[in-house]
């Protein structure tokens, strides 16, 4: 093919070199016939005419044929080095770096680029090894490209950093042939700074948000457009208990199928979705339940791309905490206003209950006060017995009330500990024994000598007095109350009072533990009551762990059963004695007299009212005025029987006196009193070495009792 190419070139210049001739000797050429001229010659041949001018006329066409193949030349040459300056131009200031290596990696040739991607001039680079520009910890990556280069003979390519002259490292991308028969390679190194630079940071901020997405309470899904799974954050599959093989696929149908397994509504849950896919750039907002009672709150927005919706975000809250305290705050508000319902029928209740009293109460004082000199002992008697049964009344409504708002706020102290039970019942009930000994009723106990309860000691009386109290305030003359207790299978312990009273209807029993309505009634001999010692009962009954019920029928009477958790003690064994004993007061009570009393009280008529309950017990009574009298009138008068200890008195309280007493005398009997209703006042009087505690305003009975129980006069 180069032959006839060469043979064509050729003849197109005899060609042209032809017509330049007969330009020149156009009248001599055309003498000449094309046989003559183109007629050999041979050796030794004697030349014509002719053939002189034949000869002539072919070296004068050779000479311009010489003429033009050099002017072409010059023309070739010309455009040889202007492609060859271009070339270099090219080469030299390309933006990427040209190497030529040998096997060895030295530098045989480089551009411009090059040299200033290693950091040095061109001429100093050449022989140099290319290794020694790359960094120590790529360089073995390189070494390994080298050598796959010249080895496989085909074109290879790695990824090694540079870094020249202590300036920051530039990341390169290479790539290798081979060339000139294999021992010379043409290297292309690209620099990918700032593509490197640009995938950290994309890196970074994928990571960033990765663990953004991670560290949120929300679930979160992103599908593209297509239907394919784009993200997914890790609560995401918590919250859904989506397998890692599922969320591997990236299947959003799956995804689908795996949520919707675990729904309460599957159709109303693929409704909104197909909604949503029909509609891309809707946004929405709802509620879904799942079959095991979560709730989740689910949010939906289209992801955009420009203008364009190309993914959506599914995002999911778990809101079941939320709701259940969502509903347990709408009960409590219903709770709250029926409670507000009921307190304000309660006090409408109360206030009658007050007004009562103190109508009479009122009203007998001022017909007193007008019209006592003209009044005889018995009117003035009967009048007297009207205002102590009003204030009795009044007393017992206020004591209720205080000890039931106490334990509405929360500050009734609870501090169960196992108790003996029969000793615990006997004494709760020894303020109950007296009103029992006047009206002649008989209280029987049928419990377990070693049967005991784990209970608070103070919450515990205040049940068995309540629940006796009534036991003998509705019973009439010559009934009996009966107090049981049994162990029960599930280690509780069920306490029942039982009495021959005059029993309710089932109205009545209905009713009789709520706050709104009013079951309160008088005794058989007209004792008043509220109503508030069952529910203050009740409450503290189930303040235990137990519950409270009432069995009852009109004209037979009631019992009253309440469980509580219980305890055996273990010396008890396997049976227990039962104690059945009969307290009728109809025996002749145990006296105590001739005792020597101290009065600390500095309310005037108080201790006036205490010197009078006491008279029939004392033959000596001391009345001083603050803590300190109190302590030198007993360091003076060791012989002193009992001290009646008001707590607040001017100088030194009553718990500091008590203290200072304890010091020298650990055998009075000290009894503090107080008009405070604060919790603890008890536990407080105890702890500074009292014997007992009785609240104001005091009563009579109560008084002496407590004075008895003390001394040994009441069995307990």
């Amino acid at each position: 093919m180069k032959k006839n190419n060469k043979t064509e070139a050729a003849a197109r210049l005899r060609e042209k070199a032809e017509e330049l001739l007969k330009k020149k000797l156009s009248k001599t050429v055309s003498k000449l016939s094309e046989t003559e001229r183109k007629k050999p010659l041979k050796a030794g041949t004697q030349f014509s005419e002719a053939d002189t001018q034949r000869l002539v006329h072919e070296l004068e066409v050779h000479q311009i044929e010489l003429e033009l193949e050099n002017e072409e030349l010059r023309l070739a040459k010309k455009q040889a080095e202007t492609s060859s300056e271009k070339f270099t131009e090219l080469f030299d200031f390309a933006p990427s770096g040209y190497f030529t290596l040998s096997k060895e990696g030295k530098i045989i040739e480089l551009n411009l680029s090059g040299a200033k991607m290693l950091g040095q001039e061109r001429t100093r680079l050449v022989n140099r090894r290319f290794g020694l520009y790359v960094s120590a910890d790529t360089r073995q990556v390189f070494n390994d490209f080298l050598e796959k280069v010249f080895k496989n003979k085909i074109t290879e390519s790695s990824e090694v950093t540079f870094s020249a002259n202590g300036n920051l490292p530039m990341y390169v991308h290479l790539s290798g042939t081979v060339t000139d028969h294999g021992e010379k390679c043409l290297v292309t190194a690209i620099d990918i700074t700032v593509r490197k630079q640009a995938e950290v940071a994309l890196n970074e901020a994928i990571a960033l948000t990765e663990a953004a997405l991670d560290s949120i309470h929300n679930g979160i899904l992103v599908i593209s457009a297509n239907g394919s799974v784009i993200k997914s954050n890790t609560k995401f599959a918590e919250m859904w208990r989506i397998p890692e093989d599922i969320l591997a696929l990236g299947d959003d149908k799956k995804l689908l199928d795996n949520v919707i397994s675990q729904l309460s509504d599957p159709e109303e849950f693929i409704a909104k979705v197909e909604e949503l896919y029909k509609q891309p750039e809707k946004e929405s907002s709802d509620i879904v339940s799942s079959k095991d009672g979560r709730i989740f709150e689910r949010l939906s927005k289209p992801m955009y791309l420009g203008w364009e919706p190309i993914a959506r975000v599914w995002s999911f809250l778990d809101i079941t905490e939320r709701k259940k305290g969502e509903e347990t705050l709408r009960k409590s508000e219903e709770n709250l206003r029926k409670i507000n319902a009921e307190k304000d029928k309660f006090f409408s209740i109360i206030a009658h209950d007050l007004r009562s009293p103190f109508n009479g109460f009122l009203g007998l004082t001022e017909i007193m006060a007008e019209g006592l000199h003209g009044m005889t002992l018995d009117e003035i008697q009967e009048i007297a017995v009207s205002l102590k049964n009003s204030a009795a009344k009044l007393y017992n409504l206020l004591g209720n009330l205080l000890e039931w708002s106490r334990m509405q706020r929360g500050l009734t102290a609870f501090e169960p500990r196992l108790i003996l039970l029969m000793p615990k019942i006997t004494e709760s009930m020894a303020l109950v024994t007296e009103a029992a000994y006047k009206k002649e009723i008989a209280i029987s106990y049928d419990i377990p000598e070693y049967l005991s309860v784990f209970a608070d000691g103070n919450m515990f009386e205040g049940i068995i007095r309540n629940l006796s109290s009534n036991a003998v305030k509705f019973t009439p003359k010559g009934g009996s109350v009966y107090v049981s207790a049994k162990s029960m299978p599930d280690n509780s312990v069920e306490i029942s009072v039982k009495d021959t009273g005059i029993g309710m209807n089932k109205e009545m029993t209905d009713n009789i533990f709520r706050l709104d309505v009013n079951t309160s009634r008088k005794g058989t001999e007209g004792e008043s009551s509220t109503g508030l010692g069952l529910i203050i009962c009740k409450d503290f009954i189930e303040k235990h762990g137990g519950k409270l019920r009432v069995e009852s029928e009109e004209r037979k009477g009631s019992t009253f059963c309440f469980t509580i958790p219980g305890k055996v003690q273990s010396n008890a064994g396997e049976h227990f004695e039962v104690v059945s004993e009969a307290v009728i007061f109809e025996a002749k009570k145990n006296e105590i007299k001739d005792l020597k009393i101290l009065i600390a009280e500095d309310d005037l008529p108080s201790e006036m009212f205490i010197r009078k309950a006491i008279k029939t017990i004392s033959k000596e009574v001391i009345k001083v005025r603050t803590g300190i009298e109190a302590i030198e009138m007993c360091r003076n008068n060791p012989d002193i029987d009992v001290v009646l200890m008001d707590i607040q008195m001017p100088g030194m309280d009553g718990y500091e006196a008590t203290r200072q007493i304890r010091k020298f005398n650990k055998d009075v009997v000290i009894i503090s009193q107080t008009a405070l209703v604060l919790t603890g006042e008890r536990e407080n009087s105890i702890k500074s070495g009292c014997n007992d505690y009785i609240s104001k305003p005091l009563i009579k009975d109560e008084l002496i009792t407590m004075i008895k129980k003390h001394l040994g006069g009441v069995k307990c």
